[in-house]
């Protein structure tokens, strides 16, 4: 074993992915010895240099923070970060000059994350800029910098909604917006561009189909698919639903969207009153989440103590919960309605059958 150990420390390839996996990753070099000294692993790494068909190897951390490496990339999301060597050819890797030959880079967790990093820094840059656009048809080129902008829009939109944020896309031109917004400002009659008015009008029916969306979203579909969802639920549902309303309506005070919100205006586009029509639901929701999320928060006290409880030693902690119940009830501005109180009284009842299924449970 130590002859291999020997062996892999001799050999400048090995040194390369040691020295670039402990510095990302940050690990010790006991962990990378620990890694060359394992036979089966080694030969996984000694196959990727050697054969001119192995073109990827990745080395991944496991929870257990034990390195593996791989010959693909991973399929499903990793839970620590990775790192990736690819090779620029289909060669073999040589001992001197190794670095020369690998793209290397480090894994997101998610794979979203690697793919927003990919259109951002290499995509986007690559085909928005006009010298790369030359000898072109005009058409040809701005049918690219509208897919390009599209892909961007349609990433941190599913980037979004992977964090549980609803991201809401940007028109084509969305940087001319606000210079144009000021100068209809100074003089109203000033021409427009009718692409860019279309390209705003455009998102703006994207935005209100996202805000009726998340309109739409309840708490009761917790129940949906035959499940029986405890208190955590509804309170977790509206923290999350007061989080990701706050960033919408961050999104659309933001003075590029209120450029936009101007343009409509002074052009006088029969989609301003949509806008309009979005905004004020936005802020409806979002003054509805915030009073709920004050009136419901107190009660995780409550719900926690009685998880923590045997239930035989529960009824005391019963009247003071119901107390915070009917104070809700009676002081909150939004949840004074059956059909919400009816959630929260149905999973508090799916929490006290859980307590008792548990303590019935034999030991």
């Amino acid at each position: 074993m130590d002859g291999g150990s020997g062996s892999s420390n001799s050999d400048p390839r090995f040194e390369f992915l040691g020295s670039f996996v402990q510095k990302t990753l940050k690990l010790k070099p006991e962990k990378w010895h620990r890694l060359v000294t394992f036979e089966e692993h080694k030969a996984v790494m000694k196959e990727f240099f050697d054969n001119p068909a192995s073109l990827v190897l990745i080395i991944i951390l496991t929870p257990s923070a034990q390195l593996i490496p791989i010959v693909s990339f991973p399929i499903q999301q990793l839970k620590n970060k990775g790192v990736y060597f690819v090779k620029k050819n289909a060669i073999e890797v040589p001992r001197e000059g190794c670095k020369d030959c690998l793209v290397v880079g480090d894994l997101a967790t998610r794979t979203i994350d690697q793919l927003s990093c990919l259109v951002d820094e290499i995509f986007v840059p690559l085909l928005s800029n006009s010298e790369n656009h030359q000898g072109w048809p005009e058409m040809v080129a701005q049918d690219v910098q509208k897919q390009v902008h599209s892909l961007k829009s349609t990433v941190y939109q599913v980037q979004g909604q992977v964090s549980g944020q609803t991201v809401l896309p940007m028109p084509v031109g969305v940087d001319k917006c606000v210079q144009t917004a000021k100068e209809l400002v100074v003089n109203a009659e000033c021409s427009i561009n009718l692409y860019l008015k279309s390209a705003i009008e455009g998102v703006v029916i994207k935005w209100a189909t996202q805000v009726n969306d998340v309109m739409l979203e309840s708490s009761a579909n917790a129940f949906n698919g035959g499940q029986n969802p405890v208190p955590s639920a509804e309170i977790n549902f509206w923290n999350n639903r007061l989080k990701n309303l706050t960033y919408i309506y961050e999104q659309l005070r933001h003075e590029r969207i209120r450029s936009m919100a101007l343009i409509l205006e002074f052009t006088d586009s029969a989609y301003y009153p949509c806008f309009k029509t979005l905004f004020k639901n936005v802020v409806t929701a979002l003054a509805e989440a915030r009073d709920i999320t004050l009136y419901l928060n107190p009660l995780t006290r409550h719900f926690q103590q009685l998880e923590d409880t045997e239930f035989s030693e529960c009824k005391v902690l019963l009247k003071p919960l119901m107390h915070v119940v009917c104070l809700i009830w009676s002081n909150s501005l939004y949840y004074c309605h059956s059909a919400k109180l009816i959630v929260l009284l149905r999973q508090i009842c799916n929490l006290i059958i859980q307590q008792v299924t548990i303590n019935a449970l034999p030991f």
